[in-house]
């Protein structure tokens, strides 16, 4: 019942009844199942996933860079600076981040790969 929701909404988006916002940049796409839930709501809608695995193995990103011209999603990180930096996989790909400071005591979530 939530998808025929869903698609009936995108069908009023897409036929102007109801009308979009501006810009959603949205950063931690991981599989895109949240993303395609908002992405159809604005004008113009921009992922990042910086996990390449995620970002590769997903039909779900490939679907919308492909059939949505007005969505794109990106296999990149997002940070406050302009420079190399190291990207932590931990074995929860959610909590995949820039930082190391994940409290791994806490939970049985390690870091899998760095990469930069």
């Amino acid at each position: 019942m939530k998808k025929i929701r869903i698609l009936f909404d995108m069908l009023l988006y897409r036929l102007g009844i109801k009308k979009r916002k501006g810009v959603l940049v949205y950063l931690g796409v991981n599989h895109g199942y949240s993303f395609t839930k908002i992405f159809y709501k604005y004008k113009r809608a921009y992922g990042f996933e910086a996990n390449p695995e995620l970002f590769r193995s997903s039909r779900m990103i490939r679907r919308i860079n492909r059939y949505f011209s007005t969505a794109h999603i990106f296999n990149l990180a997002v940070a406050s600076e302009a420079s190399e930096l190291t990207f932590f996989i931990y074995s929860n790909d959610a909590t995949s981040s820039l930082s190391d400071d994940y409290d791994e005591n806490t939970s049985n979530n390690h870091v899998t790969k760095e990469i930069k």
